[in-house]
């Protein structure tokens, strides 16, 4: 009984995905993303950022193939001159922290030892292809001072960056 109902549901899949009619998978909103991002999701780019998460939390990719934006409309052209490209990845935020900037040498108890007299603020910085680890029983974060682990995504339009990087 249970090998036939297998069978059914294989047979049923196949035939749905044979008999489906041609729909776009990417929407108006999904589309937009591709204008949006690089801008980091700016006025008028609402229900770009919607579709973007609803993107995400569905697992999918944080933008639809740029081919499926593309409209044959007798207005537009079949291609763009264009060729946009995305690039999706992980990133250690790392947070802004002091390290010496001058030391002095003191004599302590009879001996000379290296002390910090001045400090400089390193600013807060992403790493990209990097995750963040955090060691609790060791105390320790690989790389040094990172706070978490994001994603991000870019949008490239004939290989350049276009526009900011979206971290999320």
């Amino acid at each position: 009984m249970r090998i036939m109902l297998i069978k059914w549901c294989s047979v049923l899949l196949t035939l749905s995905a044979i008999y489906s009619p041609n729909v776009s998978a990417a929407s108006d909103a999904e589309c937009g993303i591709w204008l949006c991002l690089p801008t980091g999701f700016t006025t008028g780019c609402s229900e770009a950022h919607s579709a973007f998460w609803d993107r995400i939390k569905s697992f999918k990719s944080p933008l639809p193939g740029f081919h499926e934006c593309l409209t044959n409309s007798p207005n537009t052209k079949a291609q763009s001159a264009d060729n946009f490209t995305a690039q999706n990845g992980i990133a250690a935020q790392i947070a802004s922290h002091k390290v010496c900037s001058q030391t002095k040498p003191i004599r302590s108890g009879g001996e000379w030892q290296e002390t910090c007299v001045a400090w400089r603020t390193v600013p807060a910085t992403v790493i990209k292809g990097v995750r963040c680890r955090i060691d609790r029983e060791n105390r320790t974060r690989s790389p040094a001072h990172c706070t978490k682990t994001l994603r991000y995504t870019e949008v490239y339009r004939n290989g350049q960056l276009f526009g900011q990087t979206h971290y999320y």
